[in-house]
């Protein structure tokens, strides 16, 4: 707060006097708080990552290094418009990576947020991501083993939101996104509506379920028969349905202790023979503490993928069933008001009745987080 002090002299009529008086010193209002929050934080890490490719034998290991960063710009709602711009991204080098060197991701947000009466909200959100990064293809690709994954995706997805009495709301939303990919992962449209419902309590937790719907047509992928085969002149389209059950929780008035819990079944079905059908049952679980100088992080996941037609091989009438187990935790120590020391280590684990599908990864990382 400045404190702004104006001064001035009088002249003294019944006696002149060679030394001038001030008046009372006037303090000005305080300057309004600025609209406008800004962050800026910088990371650089070291680590180990002891199968980048996700390969179930021989997997390649290699020291990392990464260097991170992440702007926010956000517009207080104070009167009722709300802005925000967020930038993230990261950057891993694999020392001693041979078919994969090095990966990265970077996403980019803008969302505008209006308040149009007391129970009535509508936003706008635009989303860009791109990555460069090793994914488990497997899923709805044909590929026998994960790869390296280079793309950028656009999302644009309006929505509203109504709130009732009781800390009720419900929340609609439609999203559309094209996604380019480099060669030989084929582009797509998909687009689709969402639906949540929801209750806001206690120390700004909420409970909501929801509902989503998404159609995705490949611009020139084909179909596949149920052995595998291509089918020239046809064009692949899959139809996304979640329903998903999403429980945050604040533990207190502080919010030092926060969970998060997440249930969700996904199926997917192709427009074909249904050769890429399978339905998705997952949990995840994410536990937050907060403290004056520490923060700590840890997740769980459990994923289940069965297939309802695509078989493990053409002798073995099984059809396939993938698991994936997850777990992470990070650590962060506050040196100084600008300066974090951080720890992050990440489990997961691929088993499946097809023996590609099969790997273990183990990530860890050390580093220095600046923030301003």
């Amino acid at each position: 707060m400045q404190l702004l002090l104006l001064f001035s002299t009088v002249a003294w009529a019944a006696e002149p006097s060679d030394t001038a008086l001030p008046e009372e010193p006037k303090v000005m209002a305080p300057e309004a708080p600025s609209i406008w929050s800004r962050t800026l934080t910088g990371r650089a890490s070291v680590g180990y990552n002891d199968n980048i490719l996700q390969e179930a034998r021989d997997p390649e290991q290699s020291l990392t290094l990464g260097a991170g960063v992440e702007a926010t710009l956000i517009r207080l709602p104070l009167d009722g418009r709300q802005v925000l711009f967020d930038l993230s991204g990261d950057y891993t080098h694999y020392l001693q990576g041979d078919k994969v060197n090095h990966e990265a991701f970077l996403v980019g947000l803008g969302e505008l947020r209006l308040d149009l009466s007391p129970s009535w909200q509508t936003a706008l959100a635009l989303e860009t991501v791109f990555l460069d990064q090793v994914i488990d293809t497997t899923i709805t690709e044909d590929t026998p083993t994960n790869s390296l994954v280079r793309g950028t995706g656009i999302t644009a997805r309006p929505s509203v939101r109504r709130d009732w009495a009781g800390a009720f709301w419900m929340d609609l939303s439609a999203g559309v996104t094209r996604q380019f990919f480099r060669q030989p992962f084929d582009d797509y449209w998909e687009a689709g509506p969402k639906l949540s419902v929801g209750r806001d309590y206690g120390y700004r937790s909420a409970l909501s379920l929801g509902y989503s719907w998404r159609l995705r047509p490949y611009d020139t992928r084909d179909e596949v028969s149920q052995d595998g085969t291509d089918q020239a002149g046809t064009q692949l389209r899959f139809q996304l349905h979640e329903l998903e059950l999403l429980w945050r929780h604040n533990w207190d008035a502080q919010r030092r202790w926060r969970t998060t819990t997440r249930l969700d079944i996904l199926a997917n079905r192709d427009s074909g023979s249904g050769y890429f059908d399978y339905q998705r049952y997952q949990a995840t679980e994410q536990l937050r503490y907060v403290a004056k100088a520490w923060e700590m992080k840890g997740h769980v996941r459990l994923a289940y993928y069965h297939f309802t037609e695509q078989q493990v091989s053409d002798p073995d009438s099984d059809l396939r069933v993938k698991t994936l187990v997850g777990a992470g935790l990070r650590a962060e120590r506050r040196l100084s008001r600008y300066l974090k020391l951080f720890g992050d280590y990440s489990y997961e684990k691929s088993l499946s009745n097809l023996g590609t599908d099969e790997y273990t990864v183990n990530k860890v990382a050390a580093g220095l987080e600046c923030e301003y």
